[in-house]
């Protein structure tokens, strides 16, 4: 109790008799009868699939805020396929957690959620999954409905953290990735996902603190350089510039 989603995660795969686990939150459904089966019939064919998952449709105050989690993902008949990992990573978005089936082999190599993040441990446990799967299997349709949590409420992770809070987390994860994943592709993709959050970091300073904002454009330029943000650094170090820079950031 009160440990975060990562340890009950574990606790339940730990129990769980099978050789693949399938998860949802409780917020959220499965919206087609079939998931499971089509995921069944997948695993059986090849046997070489460790992670497999699906779209979904994101619904807010019983409103569709979220049509396509996945966009650009549908391609050919709509059948279950193999995904390479550049068609993944090109993906806006990463597979959500209710869509989401592993091998109980793949489980035990990344060793579960980690439990030490109580935010975006869903996205932790996807990209380490992602540079360990033998094989990456998708299936393009909607097959599940997240409930996206109420921003004025502040009983779960996503509404009790801050903005800055959530971003500060998010470069945690992704600097762990990056020093512990070595494939090519994945860590630019680390790397261009640091350095956004730097610059959204930026962006939402409070204060003039001046100091912090050049501290955190100089991390963004080095994560994902280029000529605009090289710019920005260096104006951020300009007295007088610094200010409108920051006042310009503000208002996105």
């Amino acid at each position: 109790p009160r440990q975060g989603p990562s340890p009950v995660r574990n606790a339940g795969a730990a129990v769980a008799e099978g050789a693949f686990l399938a998860f949802c939150d409780d917020d959220d459904l499965w919206l087609v009868a079939d998931h499971l089966a089509v995921a069944a019939r997948a695993f059986a064919a090849d046997r070489e699939i460790d992670y497999y998952f699906a779209n979904q449709i994101g619904v807010g105050d019983g409103v569709v805020r979220v049509a396509d989690w996945l966009p650009g993902l549908a391609t050919g008949d709509g059948s279950v396929r193999i995904i390479s990992l550049a068609e993944l990573i090109a993906i806006p978005a990463f597979p959500h957690l209710n869509t989401t089936i592993v091998s109980r082999r793949l489980f035990a190599a990344l060793g579960g959620f980690d439990p030490t993040l109580r935010y975006s441990e869903d996205y932790d446990f996807s990209r380490r999954a992602t540079a360990q799967a033998r094989r990456i299997a998708v299936r393009p349709q909607i097959v599940a409905q997240h409930n996206i949590p109420d921003r004025m409420r502040s009983d779960n992770a996503s509404t009790r953290l801050s903005q800055r809070e959530r971003r500060l987390l998010m470069i945690h994860i992704q600097l762990r990735l990056f020093a512990g994943i070595e494939d090519p592709a994945l860590r630019r993709s680390f790397a261009r996902s640091l350095g956004f959050e730097y610059k959204r970091l930026l962006a939402q300073l409070d204060g003039p603190d001046f100091a912090l904002a050049r501290m955190f454009a100089r991390l963004g330029l080095a994560a994902q350089p280029s000529l605009k943000w090289a710019l920005v650094t260096a104006g951020l170090h300009l007295p007088g510039l610094d200010r409108l820079l920051l006042a310009r950031l503000r208002e996105g």
